[in-house]
């Protein structure tokens, strides 16, 4: 029998997010486009196999079963071996998996939220520690602006960057597709709160300035956050 987890370079207990980035990382250095063995397509669909198979929760303790007793490749994919599926799925170990790994899936907003709540509380002392230590000439600069007008224009990169990054590595798994997901909610919310400001009369004088430099650190922002998690963890 296949042993998933030797392909794959993990222990048998590891966690979901450790099975993904082996996998990501031994993708990247085995795929046929950059291993130029000739074994290398074999071995990508070893691992893709692997992958397939362990980051599935319910797919998992049925290999395990069947690993521990032995069972050949054969037996487990026509399902000719032993299978007492309800006593895995019920086992301790299994239950508590299966339920964090559905947990962190249900914290990702709520985690992308209490991201951009606790990066406020940084932002604002830089800004205060910044305007108090600055230069008075006579030339404009940064720290001539209000300090409020400052504490918006970092809120408005680093927020979006804490909700889309922070969030996105919450999640078990697909986390590019997942940090893709959250720039949408946030673009979203953004947008509605911009309308309001405007309909409130937020917007007249130098207000449209304030909001154009908003609206490009914002995207920077989300730019950035996406980006983290595609370096961190690739496409998925």
């Amino acid at each position: 029998m296949k042993d998933y987890y030797d392909i794959l370079q993990v222990s048998p207990s590891a966690e979901p997010e450790v099975i993904e980035a082996a996998y990501k990382r031994l993708a990247r250095k085995y795929h046929p486009d950059v291993d130029r063995d000739p074994a290398a397509t074999e071995r990508m669909r070893d691992l893709n196999e692997a992958y397939e198979m362990l980051s599935d929760p319910a797919e998992r303790a049925e290999y395990d079963l069947h690993r521990s007793r032995g069972a050949s490749v054969s037996d487990y994919s026509t399902g000719e071996g032993p299978v007492e599926t309800s006593v895995v799925h019920g086992s301790p170990g299994n239950i508590r998996r299966t339920f964090f790994f559905w947990l962190r899936w249900l914290a990702v907003l709520p985690a992308g939220i209490l991201s951009v709540i606790l990066v406020s509380f940084p932002v604002h002392w830089a800004v205060l520690i910044f305007t108090g230590l600055a230069g008075n000439d006579e030339s404009f600069g940064l720290w001539d602006l209000p300090p409020e007008t400052l504490e918006r224009l970092g809120q408005a990169f680093f927020a979006p960057f804490a909700f889309v990054g922070l969030g996105a590595r919450t999640a078990p798994a697909y986390r590019f597709k997942t940090a893709g997901l959250l720039v949408i909610l946030w673009a979203m919310a953004l947008g509605a709160a911009m309308t309001y400001a405007g309909n409130q009369g937020a917007y007249s004088g130098w207000g449209w300035a304030e909001f154009a430099a908003a609206s490009g650190l914002g995207v920077a922002g989300m730019i950035a956050g996406i980006y983290w998690i595609y370096e961190r963890d690739g496409v998925s």
